[in-house]
């Protein structure tokens, strides 16, 4: 008895020792003084996987080519211009209607010059996925030190590297959301640094990020839109202190928005000339409101909807509308399905808020969405699904006592997933957003492990005494 009692002091003496401040104040100072190394080591760990997972599931040209991300850039490429209009989407595409605007112009002619460079290596572009997500795991530590420390920004640099959705998702099939997911992690960077300081450069280089990342996926334009109306809302409630700098901060409302909106205006400009009408973002929106809410009218509506079950309705929708004229483009098609969703929401309005609160398990889970392809939800979706479920939870604790200071964040989570949630959702398309929670988990882990050593400091220290 006497030696097991030797034994557990003798335990709780070195527990007392490894959470002594001392100790621990060392090991920590020692990350601050090599927070280079540490990145580059974390850096080094996501090309690995990177290189492993091309490796062992490289990209294929016939997804690919549906995905029609790659078949707009190799037309590009070759001269041939912005076309790939397909029938699935928009049935009047022909030889003589191919104008698109199906996807965002930013990724199209990054991957236009990479097929240029490497005679249309399909697997070069996909590395530069590799890198593109780099650079994301670098952004986000400096996202996440700009809110907390150095520590942290490691921190969250690897619950990003381990994070599984864009190495499952995005390394095989390329796509506008990594770059997106980029442009807004850096974005956000710079607005939150010029809230701090309120320098103009500041305020511009985050809304050209923004205008960038709407390029690259046109549903940030909603985070980017909340965003500037917060800012004027904040303004309006500011003016009516007395001794505020109303001026100065309307200045710098007006700088940031001048500065995502000058660079999303060639696109609409563009989109303008070739379909006689302003499309601002995408012109596969229409297309997806009417197909994932069509099942209003029936019983069965909570459900993720394919486009194979979607194409006999699109085919009936044809058929009943005769002032067509089989010459419609892509946006006058998109006014089409607009048209038909707007009236079936409108016709079942307390259904689709019920859909709408429905999609945050799709968006954010992939609930039931592999089931409508045939597909049996794997191992890598479940914990795919645990992890997503483990940074909201987390990213709600991180935001707990910092709104005031991270709002920002919080503006650009709900907006993004709304505007998803109210049109069309599934896991892929939130990765866009997901560093934002995986900075405030990074500083709800950090918060935790503080409290933690606290108190088995105290507690060890009660024991040894």
């Amino acid at each position: 008895m006497d030696m097991l009692e030797e034994r557990l002091q003798r335990g709780q003496r070195k527990i007392s020792i490894l959470f002594s401040p001392k100790i621990w104040n060392a090991r920590t100072a020692w990350i601050d003084r090599h927070p280079v190394q540490l990145l580059l080591c974390i850096l080094l760990c996501a090309v690995i996987l990177g290189i492993i997972k091309l490796r062992i599931d490289p990209p294929s040209p016939e997804f690919n080519w549906d995905n029609r991300w790659w078949q707009i850039a190799l037309h590009v490429a070759r001269g041939e211009g912005y076309i790939a209009c397909q029938p699935i989407y928009f049935p009047f595409c022909g030889p003589t209607n191919q104008i698109t605007a199906m996807r965002e112009p930013l990724p199209v002619f990054v991957y236009a010059l990479i097929a240029i460079l490497t005679k249309e290596s399909l697997i070069a572009a996909a590395a530069f996925g590799v890198l593109i997500n780099l650079a994301i795991v670098v952004a986000l530590f400096y996202l996440t030190r700009e809110l907390s420390n150095t520590r942290t920004g490691l921190l969250a640099a690897v619950l990003w590297t381990c994070y599984l959705p864009p190495v499952r998702l995005y390394y095989s099939q390329i796509s506008g959301d990594l770059f997106a997911c980029l442009a807004i992690t850096c974005g956000l960077t710079y607005f939150m640094r010029a809230r701090k300081t309120n320098l103009g450069w500041q305020w511009v280089v985050s809304g050209l990020l923004f205008g960038l990342a709407i390029l690259s996926r046109s549903a940030v334009l909603v985070i980017a839109a909340a965003l500037t109306v917060v800012l004027l809302l904040s303004l309006s409630w500011q003016a009516q202190r007395p001794h505020s700098s109303t001026r100065r901060r309307f200045h710098s409302v007006l700088l940031f928005t001048l500065a995502w909106g000058l660079i999303v205006l060639p696109w609409t400009i563009r989109n303008t000339i070739v379909f006689d009408r302003p499309v601002i973002g995408s012109t596969l929106a229409g297309y997806y409101l009417y197909r994932q809410n069509h099942t209003l009218s029936t019983n069965n509506y909570f459900r993720f909807v394919s486009g194979g079950e979607f194409l006999p309705v699109l085919q009936e929708m044809l058929s009943r509308r005769p002032e067509l004229t089989g010459m419609e483009n892509e946006a006058q098609m998109n006014q089409v399905y607009l048209q038909e969703a707007l009236q079936i929401i409108k016709a079942h309005p307390l259904r689709y808020l019920a859909l709408f609160f429905y999609r945050f398990t799709t968006l954010w889970f992939n609930w039931r969405v592999n089931e409508v392809y045939g597909k049996v939800d794997s191992p890598g979706d479940y914990f795919m699904a645990i992890q997503n479920l483990f940074l909201l939870i987390a990213g709600v604790i991180g935001l707990r006592g910092r709104i005031r200071q991270a709002w920002p964040l919080l503006i650009g989570v709900v907006s993004f997933s709304g505007l998803y949630m109210a049109v069309m959702a599934h896991l892929a398309y939130i990765i866009t957003v997901v560093p934002v929670l995986v900075a405030l988990s990074a500083i709800a882990i950090s918060q935790l492990d503080t409290s933690l050593r606290n108190v088995l400091s105290q507690r060890m220290g009660v024991a040894h005494g």
